[in-house]
């Protein structure tokens, strides 16, 4: 039950809330004085509290300081005018990993930006801070055995966007100390955030190549050369040591190694990984990027730390406790979750905030080349279980929202990007799906967003579609499924093998018939409000429409249309 008297301000929204009779008055040294003195309830979920405001005073239960500091984050919301109301809240996280992703290889923000970044996320109880350290265009933590690494600087490339920054020919050299990273590390411990450092093996290492060629394929392809040669026992030991110095600077049990995009044609014809292959028994160059996933599964167990990677790791097979971040949909994960792996679910649809977000006359550069618009309301549609049978639904350690940074050069373009589409995440994270609503979040999101402004960051307006009641109705006419709601008439239509999507008589896309899923938001009509989706299952056809509460569904034969 949540009464909205109290829970108006909350991002996100607890479990339960009940309201009291009366307000009181709440300084940040009251907030203070509750959460330090908790009262300690082993009885409560890690993370949970049990909150009661009276006219007495503040009485914070948890069963740790993890709720106790939440308990405060909500307090800190609700007195925003100095007053609190008399409530009772009970509140507990539905996923354990609620999680931003910050790249900081392609743009670098530094120290002040990253930690005004761990406050706002705390500020929506967000905990973990997955961070992106090394790419082809830099690594930002130094590694004793290769100072020249954090030196390399990278030339001033058309496709990048460098406005408000006075690069000329070259960008770089920046890079954090081991001090620095040490002193980020302790704040975000501070708020209860873990940082998952990522450093990218073996691909995405063209300035790694720059600085070592020795760890190069011989016979590369320069137009390739991204990826650094597994075959080399060189190569392996560089990994090890860089991995010994982030294991010493970051606590944290989960060491991401990336493993994505990684361009493996070099290593078809290096004489040093065929002979890792035959060595080994490996079959093809997929084997031999699972080879190394596995023999840096097997290093880091051995630190007492664990394995995960994006979600290519598992095309040659995973190794027993790697975890996996999907992102290219959902698929990989599904599988994962039914082979015994916890997954991260971040799919670029609903969780890429360097994709355009549906913002009129929008400021800000996003990669519109080639990305879907991801508006903040479809971020809050995001279901990280869907399609996950229930026996597995543990293996979901939860989800997060990535900003890759190729188009978001100074902190004002990032906060733009994040907020507020990261409090839609944080409540699909944390709230419970019967304590979500749409229209409800929308009008708190609109206040939560007018109080970050207030503090100085830079989050893009709340601009939503009108919000219309339920009226649609989706029905199979011949060989075509019809939405009709309002002015908007979306046709369906199965002609020649591919299902054809059009808007008010105009082609929008087609999909091919051995596309097993698709899904299109027609951001142009309804911003964020207005979505469908199509699915092969078997030999039939599923067609759903989601218009803000409303979900309507139609299933037929797939018979390639006349």
């Amino acid at each position: 039950m949540i009464v909205v008297l109290a829970a108006f301000l909350l991002v996100p929204a607890p479990r339960e809330c009940v309201a009291l009779t009366g307000e009181v008055d709440c300084s940040p040294a009251e907030i203070e004085r509750a959460t330090s003195g908790f009262v300690r309830d082993d009885s409560i979920p890690f993370e949970g509290y049990f909150l009661t405001i009276t006219e007495t005073g503040v009485v914070v239960r948890a069963s740790g300081s993890a709720g106790a500091f939440y308990a405060g984050q909500t307090l800190r919301q609700l007195a925003t005018s100095g007053r609190v109301p008399c409530c009772r809240i009970s509140d507990e996280p539905k996923f354990p990993w609620r999680g931003l992703h910050l790249d900081e290889a392609r743009h670098f923000f530094g120290k002040a930006v990253v930690l005004r970044l761990l406050e706002t996320m705390a500020r929506f109880k967000l905990n973990v801070l997955h961070w992106h350290l090394t790419d082809n265009q830099g690594w930002r933590i130094p590694i004793p055995d290769c100072p020249d690494l954090v030196k390399a600087v990278r030339p001033v490339e058309n496709r990048w966007n460098f406005r408000d920054l006075k690069a000329e020919g070259t960008y770089g050299p920046y890079a954090y100390t081991r001090d620095e990273l040490i002193e980020i590390v302790r704040r975000a411990a501070e708020l209860h955030i873990r940082i998952v450092p990522e450093l990218e093996i073996p691909g995405h290492s063209r300035v790694l190549l720059q600085v070592r060629p020795d760890l190069r394929c011989s016979l590369a392809d320069a137009k390739v050369d991204n990826a650094a040669c597994p075959g080399k026992d060189g190569t392996i030991r560089f990994f090890e040591r860089a991995l010994d110095e982030v294991c010493e600077i970051f606590p944290g049990e989960i060491i991401h190694i990336g493993g994505d995009e990684c361009d493996r044609s070099d290593w078809k014809r290096c004489p040093d990984c065929k002979a890792r292959m035959e060595w080994e028994g490996i079959a093809d160059v997929a084997g031999l990027q699972s080879w190394v996933t596995a023999h840096f599964e097997h290093y880091l167990a051995a630190k007492g730390r664990r394995l995960m990677g994006w979600d290519e790791i598992a095309e040659g097979g995973l190794p027993a406790r790697a975890a996996v971040m999907s992102w290219r949909g959902t698929s990989t994960g599904i599988t994962a979750t039914e082979s015994g792996h916890d997954v991260v679910m971040t799919p670029n649809e609903f969780c890429y905030f360097d994709y355009n977000q549906c913002i009129e006359n929008d400021p800000v550069p996003y990669m519109v080349d080639w990305t879907v618009p991801l508006p903040w309301a479809k971020t809050y549609m995001f279901d990280p279980l869907k399609g996950i049978p229930a026996e597995f639904h543990r293996h979901v350690l939860g989800a997060q929202g990535n900003n890759w940074s190729e188009k978001t050069c100074t902190e004002r373009d990032l906060q733009w990007k994040v907020w507020p589409r990261a409090m839609a995440l944080s409540e699909v994270l944390w709230t419970y799906p019967q304590n979500r609503d749409i229209k409800a979040f929308a009008k708190r999101l609109e206040s939560c967003r007018g109080h970050l402004c207030m503090a100085g960051v830079n989050a893009a307006p709340v601009r939503l579609g009108t919000m219309k009641e339920p009226s649609g109705c989706l029905v199979r006419q011949d060989a075509r499924f019809v939405y009709q709601c309002g002015t908007t008439n979306a046709t369906m239509e199965i002609k020649d093998g591919k299902l054809l999507l059009i808007v008010n008589g105009k082609m929008v896309r087609e999909f091919k018939e051995d596309g097993p899923f698709v899904e299109m938001d027609l951001i142009e009509l309804e911003p964020g409000n207005f979505f469908v989706t199509a699915r092969r299952k078997g030999s039939d056809i599923v067609v759903v429409v989601r218009f803000f509460g409303e979900t309507v569904e139609a299933t037929d034969r797939w018979d390639g249309g006349g």
